[in-house]
């Protein structure tokens, strides 16, 4: 059995992950996309890589935007 402070924690994580999913939400609407526009962006991508039986492509990305703010913000509030 998890204990409650470990719950905590998966609470936290998943409250950023919406807040993220929420902010790219409301990047489409044109009169809120200049209130959650993307602050940070990073990320790698190693192209393909073709082995000729197999090919690969290796890519990871993260994207900050106010919704992961407040995401953040409220997931902070919640472990106090």
């Amino acid at each position: 059995m998890a204990r409650a402070s470990d719950r905590k924690w998966w609470m936290a994580i998943a409250l950023v992950i919406l807040g993220s999913v929420a902010g790219v939400y409301l990047q489409g609407f044109p009169s809120l996309e200049r209130f959650f526009r993307n602050i940070v962006e990073a990320g790698f991508d190693t192209g393909n890589i073709d082995l000729v039986f197999l090919e690969i492509r290796l890519a990871f990305s993260v994207i900050v935007n106010s919704g992961t703010l407040v995401g953040a913000a409220l997931a902070v509030w919640m472990l106090r």
